[in-house]
């Protein structure tokens, strides 16, 4: 008797674990698809002029070109609507 007790609070102890991380899971998700909504929105709407000032040399381009590399270091930080250039 004794040991289909122990099972049984083993079996809840595992069950509460599960939903705890069902729940984090889910708050993830939900934020990575609130995060991917804003980089589809900013991809969508990019201003046309972006300044970079490396090393004291001005470059001028365009966001949809720094953008233009999918995975690449401006396509996070542009496409992520974080970091506003020029405003």
């Amino acid at each position: 008797m004794m040991q289909w007790i122990k099972a049984a609070d083993e079996a809840s102890s595992v069950l509460r674990h599960l939903r705890t991380h069902t729940e984090e899971m889910e708050a993830k998700m939900a934020e990575w698809a609130e995060l991917e909504r804003r980089i589809q929105e900013n991809l969508a709407n990019p201003p046309n002029i972006v300044t970079l000032d490396v090393g004291g040399t001005i470059f001028k381009t365009s966001k949809a070109n720094l953008l233009r590399v999918e995975g690449s270091y401006f396509h996070a930080l542009l496409g992520s609507g974080q970091w506003k250039p020029d405003s």
